[in-house]
């Protein structure tokens, strides 16, 4: 089984872990590369909230060249629809118009 890890801010770690997400860190711009270089070997699947994957970036391209997956999901800050369109996009192949 995959393992999934969720990188955020508190109240989007705070909802995942309400939902059964066991493994999520609350992680600030300062400290966001010291987490991904903590859970790098043992994660299959990093989600990093918009805000943090921002300051996240040589260290998301290094996880991903190992063929982890690194997905930027919205929070707060941004992200919204345009991000949540890419993404269903970038899954499923292609674009859902409503």
């Amino acid at each position: 089984m995959a393992q999934l890890y969720l990188i955020g801010d508190e109240l989007t770690t705070t909802g995942f872990g309400l939902v059964g997400v066991k493994k999520a860190y609350t992680a600030t711009p300062d400290n966001i590369k010291q987490i991904l270089n903590e859970i790098k070997d043992d994660a299959d699947i990093i989600v990093i909230t918009h805000e943090l994957y921002e300051y996240a970036g040589e260290a998301v391209e290094k996880i991903r060249s190992t063929g982890k997956i690194v997905i930027g999901i919205p929070d707060r800050s941004g992200g919204g629809e345009d991000t949540i369109s890419k993404l269903i996009k970038d899954t499923i192949g292609f674009e859902i118009k409503s």
